[in-house]
């Protein structure tokens, strides 16, 4: 009888920001095969800026909190899309930037949007959605939409659209 053993050699990347403070995710691939290139540093952009993260999934919204609170960003975390809405009412010049889910109970991210731009017309909204969501010029223009990524959010990906909103915002 043959029999095969299968190995997994390990391999790390990791991603700094460029910013202070500076920020190091390390990702380890247990998969990979041995002779993987060496650890590559990747540096992200960041920001002091203050963002809003909306989702109704603890994890993916403290995750993303600490992703960005590494990246120099003054992030809020908050799991209720109602419980945002009143507190971005109650505050709306404490933040630079929303990031919202979709799809959540209470609110829909775009119906956050909406009560956003109503009344901080100028106020840049970014929506996450684990939905093949397709975006059209309408929704996005009375929303206050700048851009729309696909969950399971990509750091990377997150800090660049980001930054990119955010500077065409200022």
């Amino acid at each position: 009888m043959a029999s095969s053993r299968n190995t997994a050699a390990s391999s790390w990347s990791t991603v700094s920001s460029a910013k202070a403070p500076p920020s190091r995710f390390t990702c380890r691939n247990t998969a990979a095969p041995q002779a993987s290139a060496p650890a590559t540093e990747i540096a992200l952009p960041g920001g002091d800026e203050k963002i809003l993260i909306v989702d109704d999934d603890k994890m993916v919204a403290e995750s993303m909190q600490a992703m960005l609170i590494r990246l120099g960003y003054r992030a809020t975390a908050v799991l209720d899309s109602n419980q945002a809405w009143h507190l971005f009412r109650e505050h709306p010049q404490d933040f630079d930037l929303v990031v919202t889910d979709l799809t959540m109970p209470g609110l829909t991210g775009i119906e956050l949007a909406e009560r956003i731009n109503c009344l901080r017309r100028e106020m840049p909204v970014i929506l996450c959605s684990g939905y093949n969501y397709l975006s059209d010029d309408i929704t996005m223009s009375r929303t206050g939409i700048r851009a729309v990524i696909k969950k399971p959010v990509n750091i990377a990906v997150l800090a660049e659209i980001m930054r990119q909103v955010l500077d065409r915002a200022a």
